[in-house]
């Protein structure tokens, strides 16, 4: 009887991860629909006035964004692509890999990583990072019955889960960043209306 007691622990354990990594991960309908409601307002006000004030302008741009870590001019950019919420998702979670080149105006990658070699390889390792994480996290679980270990090792769960997790997560993540970046580097094409700056 103690061991259902430790194997419901251990899949509360479980659960509680995935819940708060869902809840992450997930925009509710009303964010949306504030999110709408702002960018809708931002953009009018921008068409109406044109002479607006710099701070309010780079301010409106930065909520647009969700983020200060990219510059206006960038946003302004991004927004003027054919999937500007796509675009500008992918970007800020590419930024690491991604620049938006001087010369063309186009988004591409950084010395670094423009090489197709140099992206390959690292998500080749992020893609081994997360199956070992991942392997390794739910290892008591896997392992039980083949090295017929007593119930009471999926205890071990509670270590395991947290801190293999976050590296597969983690793993898992970093080369979702670079896909992004690659389809945004490849499918990026102009919206016929262009914002002004």
């Amino acid at each position: 009887m103690k061991w259902l007691f430790e194997v419901i622990a251990a899949v509360g354990v479980v659960l509680g991860a995935i819940r708060v990594i869902y809840d992450m991960t997930t925009v509710t309908r009303s964010r949306l629909k504030e999110d709408y409601l702002f960018a809708k307002g931002f953009l009018k006000s921008l068409e109406q006035e044109p002479n607006t004030h710099h701070l309010v302008m780079d301010r409106g741009y930065y909520a647009l964004a969700g983020t200060t870590a990219i510059t206006v001019a960038e946003i302004a950019y991004l927004i003027s692509l054919t999937h500007p919420d796509k675009s500008l998702r992918s970007y800020i979670a590419a930024r690491k890999y991604l620049q938006i080149m001087p010369s063309s105006y186009k988004v591409g990658f950084r010395k670094k990583y423009k090489n197709p070699w140099s992206r390959r390889w690292r998500k080749s390792v992020y893609l081994f990072m997360y199956l070992m994480g991942a392997s390794l996290s739910m290892s008591p679980l896997i392992l039980q019955k083949p090295l017929g270990l007593e119930a009471t090792s999926l205890l071990m769960m509670i270590v395991t889960v947290p801190s293999f997790g976050f590296l597969a997560f983690d793993s898992l993540r970093s080369f979702m960043k670079i896909k992004a970046g690659e389809e945004l580097v490849r499918d990026q094409t102009e919206h016929v209306q262009k914002l002004i700056v």
